[in-house]
């Protein structure tokens, strides 16, 4: 998860509050022989909080490790932007390999900060899926024009499929004192997106 900060790691019970459903939706799946045995949700922004950085989090549920294939599952927390924390992990196991790439409420478009870690993602040697979840689909027009201009330098990228409602979105209306267009109406993940970035 790109650009998480307190929202999603302000404490164990947040981040198993967020991600435990999905651990449980994962574990429930996997039948499969060829499944993987092992779930690591890593979470990297600038302003997770210091206190969240200093073990992993359990998000395997008991009733889930009597049932299900699955062994294991963590939430790792770490301060940063995802490509100082990408130059960090080089090397190691696979770190720079993750399976899918996750951005809630970006603001790709504002914050500048962006624009490293997009390139760092389509330098990737292996491709990678990478959803991006916005306020408004204005906001998410904005952030695909970000991501279109880097991938269009690159050469190493494409849209797997263009902004528009998310029909998993937030129902409920954000108040929002600073938005920049006043009479907007701004919801959690709104809008989203998808992209293959690198290889």
């Amino acid at each position: 998860v790109l650009g998480a900060d307190h929202v999603e790691c302000s404490s164990e019970q947040t981040l198993r509050r967020y991600f435990g459903p999905l651990v449980r939706w994962l574990g429930a799946l996997m039948e499969n022989d060829n499944a993987p045995r092992h779930i690591v949700i890593t979470l990297v922004g600038p302003n997770i909080p210091e206190t969240c950085t200093k073990t992993s989090t359990d998000l395997m549920p008991p009733s889930l490790k009597k049932t299900s294939r699955l062994e294991s599952a963590v939430a790792v927390c770490h301060i940063g932007t995802y490509h100082e924390w990408l130059g960090e992990e080089s090397g190691k196991d696979d770190a720079s390999s993750p399976d899918l790439l996750v951005a809630f409420n970006a603001g790709i478009w504002g914050y500048d900060e962006w624009r490293p870690t997009l390139q760092a993602l389509v330098d990737l040697s292996k491709p990678v899926h990478f959803v991006v979840t916005s306020y408004t689909v204005q906001e998410a027009e904005d952030d695909a024009q970000v991501i279109e201009e880097v991938v269009k330098d690159s050469g190493a990228g494409m849209c797997i499929w263009p902004f528009e409602p998310n029909v998993f979105g937030s129902r409920k209306e954000r108040p929002t004192a600073t938005a920049p267009v006043k009479g907007r109406e701004y919801r959690e993940n709104a809008a989203w997106q998808a992209w293959k970035l690198g290889g």
